[in-house]
């Protein structure tokens, strides 16, 4: 079935003019994202590119335990390693929060990229942009005090999903900070006091946005604003008819 682009709401698509954008989606599906779906493994060769629509992945650093390095999701892709000629990922990717993505083979992705250089240049940006949010958040890790940081991370996962319901575990998300669970159970206790979260049993419903945003550093505010400075949506037509659900509504730092 051939997808709409009026319908696309990946942020990285939205930065290609709309010509680019209808030509590489006649190589695309839409396919389902599910939690705990690995979509690629360390050294392993890349064989999809998911640029995701809803939901979120999480890169994995592999040492001890699993420590995440990014969360990717409607402002990123997964297999971006084949931007820069490498044909194996350096680290493994798993669907944290289910949702969707437009997928295409590695070898159509590479045509694409040769026929429509901009998609190329978009895609070196991000790979900047990249290089930034990551060093940001090393600082952020070193400094910044885990109520912040857990803020942080349910501020992105939030701008990633279609509803109010992160779905996540105390466990995981102790994993993916690098804390003890005991932590993550304290700070999101004190959370539901002051009524920002309701928490169940796997599951963080975000109640008020923004009084999340007010317990988070300026590391958020930062790496969005260094996305929309490097990544801007292409033209108006894409801004009224990509439907691409950000906080904007909410705040003005936003992507």
């Amino acid at each position: 079935m051939e997808i709409s682009s009026s319908s696309v709401r990946n942020r990285l698509l939205l930065a290609l003019p709309a010509a680019d954008l209808r030509d590489i989606l006649r190589l695309m599906e839409v396919v389902a994202l599910r939690q705990g779906q690995l979509l690629t493994e360390r050294d392993w060769p890349i064989q999809r590119i998911y640029f995701i629509e809803s939901g979120s992945a999480c890169l994995f650093f592999r040492g001890k335990g699993p420590v995440e390095i990014e969360m990717e999701g409607r402002f990123g892709m997964i297999g971006l390693p084949i931007v820069l000629g490498v044909s194996t990922a350096p680290f493994r990717s798993v669907v944290q929060l289910p949702g969707r993505a437009l997928s295409l083979s590695a070898s159509d992705f590479r045509l694409a990229m040769a026929k429509h250089p901009n998609l190329g240049n978009v895609l070196l940006k991000y790979v900047l942009f990249r290089l930034i949010a990551e060093a940001q958040a090393a600082s952020c890790n070193a400094k910044h005090r885990l109520e912040q940081r857990l803020s942080k991370w349910l501020l992105k996962a939030y701008d990633h999903i279609d509803g109010d319901k992160v779905e996540a575990s105390h466990e995981s998300l102790s994993r993916m900070l690098g804390v003890r669970r005991a932590g993550i159970t304290t700070q999101l206790g004190i959370m539901e006091q002051q009524k920002i979260v309701h928490t169940r049993r796997c599951s963080i419903e975000i109640i008020d946005r923004e009084k999340l945003a007010e317990r988070t550093c300026d590391c958020y505010r930062f790496v969005q604003a260094e996305y929309r400075r490097l990544i801007p949506i292409a033209t108006a037509e894409h801004s009224v008819k990509g439907g691409v659900r950000t906080a904007c509504a909410n705040a003005d730092y936003s992507v």
